[in-house]
């Protein structure tokens, strides 16, 4: 079987699209695609675990992660406001008996609050409160839960309004750099995974994501590697302003620094 059609086959954008309409947001469609494949190649991988999200609001991102949950995984949801009830509501059709909800803001969350969890996760979302405090706090609870074939996103990431929250982001990673490496970062989204696994992401992300892309009827978009590994080990994804899918080094876009 073809490799795309492999990926593809496990998609759930089409359903998301039927069941996102009264669900209200900041989740792009562009962001719901990459999100899409990623967790279509994670299941293709055979890479089990539960999902995390801290930071809810009324589901919208959860909804998307929701529809690739295996029967035998759960989703641990945790929110401080009242928009977690709104959350529950939308997710229900979907979730069933596999959410756990947590009303909590994210600097208080503590071990005790991800008791529940069976087994690790493979998939986490990090959304919570944006003071340094918080970030910090929502990384290290975080990563101590994330399995090691795992995905850990970081929202709001490089947004000029919330300059602390990338300011901690980076500290956090600075300080954990044989724990976390983020192979992907754009959109307002950091993409973390384990040193060893981020190689797997990274390589999926050069030689499969666009076209991955493509076929979920995203075009606007491009992934630059423009810095050596010895820089930097993350691609970039970011509107399109040249006519091209990958762009390298800026002295020759053409070779993309990967290995």
């Amino acid at each position: 079987m073809d490799t795309q059609v492999k990926f593809s086959q496990h998609s759930q954008l089409k359903r998301f699209g039927q069941l996102e309409g009264p669900v209200a947001g900041f989740f792009t469609a562009q962001n719901a695609a990459l999100w899409d494949a990623l967790l279509s190649f994670q299941t293709e991988q055979g890479i089990s675990g539960d999902f995390l999200e801290i930071g809810v609001y009324k589901g919208r991102s959860a909804l998307l992660s929701a529809l690739h949950l295996r029967e035998s995984e759960r989703f641990h949801l945790i929110d401080g406001s009242h928009f977690l009830e709104e959350a529950e509501a939308h997710l229900a059709q979907v979730l069933a008996q596999r959410g756990r909800y947590t009303q909590k803001m994210s600097y208080e969350i503590t071990h005790e609050d991800l008791q529940e969890t069976r087994h690790l996760c493979r998939w986490v979302h990090i959304d919570g409160e944006h003071t340094g405090r918080a970030v910090w706090n929502d990384l290290e609870i975080c990563e101590q839960v994330l399995a090691n074939d795992g995905i850990l996103i970081l929202d709001d990431f490089f947004n000029p309004m919330y300059p602390q929250l990338t300011e901690a982001a980076f500290s956090f990673l600075g300080q954990n750099k044989y724990k976390l490496s983020m192979f992907l970062c754009g959109w307002n989204k950091a993409y973390l995974a384990r040193p060893l696994f981020a190689l797997h992401y990274r390589s999926f992300v050069q030689q499969f994501l666009a076209a991955e892309m493509h076929l979920r009827d995203v075009h606007d978009f491009m992934l630059a590697k423009t810095a050596t590994l010895d820089e930097a080990g993350a691609f970039g994804i970011c509107y399109r302003f040249v006519d091209r899918d990958y762009y390298g080094l800026d002295s020759n876009p053409d070779f993309i620094p990967c290995y």
